[in-house]
């Protein structure tokens, strides 16, 4: 299996969204769209990626609810099971 593969089977559109958008909206897109992850672009220029796994690990660490105001998520204790 190849990327190319992957995209002929889920498609080349390639999903935006701003900088300033609400984290919910972005979740809310990326359901719409049935993607995982959203292009971040300011004035159309790339300034990064917002992934569900983002908004997972990320939910209990956030102050606010902008992308961009969340602190890196700290390493989770590992399991001793």
């Amino acid at each position: 299996m190849t990327v190319r593969n992957i995209l002929q089977q889920k498609g080349r559109n390639v999903w935006t969204i701003d900088p300033e958008a609400l984290v919910l909206e972005a979740l809310a897109k990326m359901a719409e769209k049935d993607v995982g992850s959203l292009v971040v672009t300011d004035c159309e220029k790339f300034v990064g990626i917002i992934t569900e796994r983002h908004y997972l690990r990320s939910s209990t660490h956030c102050t606010r609810d902008r992308i961009n105001a969340c602190d890196p998520v700290p390493e989770a204790p590992r399991n001793r099971f």
